[in-house]
């Protein structure tokens, strides 16, 4: 790492990197991806015997990426619905279904018509406690 011979590497060496590295406006996936690939080049070191002790970092938490939920906005929801229902009607009917009721993927790939009440507007989706009508 630079100037610092591999048994001179602590972990504050690595702390200041990360630092450095936010503090000059990289995405914090980068940092990730930077600490992840210099851990594996130390592993890969250490298995042929180039250097002969943990990783220095193995107490350090590298930076995790919040998940970034992110909604269609109402113009990009009216687009994909147009968009799908000129190739596919039934593709359109699911994503118009998705969209209204907002189930996640296996609670609307596990619908079935015994849980679809038309009569009262409701829909049951299973592996949830949730009911959406």
């Amino acid at each position: 790492m630079g100037k610092i011979k591999s048994h001179g590497i602590a972990d504050y060496h690595l702390k200041r990197i990360m630092k450095n590295m936010e503090d000059g406006g990289k995405a914090v996936r980068t940092v990730h991806y930077a600490c992840t690939v210099v851990s594996q080049a130390w592993n890969r070191a250490r298995k042929e015997k180039i250097v002969h002790r943990d990783w220095p970092t193995s107490t350090l938490n590298s930076p995790h990426r919040q998940s970034e939920k992110r909604f269609l906005s109402p113009e990009e929801t009216n687009d994909l619905l147009a968009y799908l229902k000129n190739k596919s009607r039934q593709l359109y009917k699911l994503a118009y279904l998705s969209l209204s009721t907002g189930p996640r993927f296996g609670e609307m790939s596990g619908l079935t018509w015994r849980r679809i009440k038309l009569k009262d507007g409701s829909i049951i989706f299973r592996n949830t406690n949730e009911i959406w009508t």
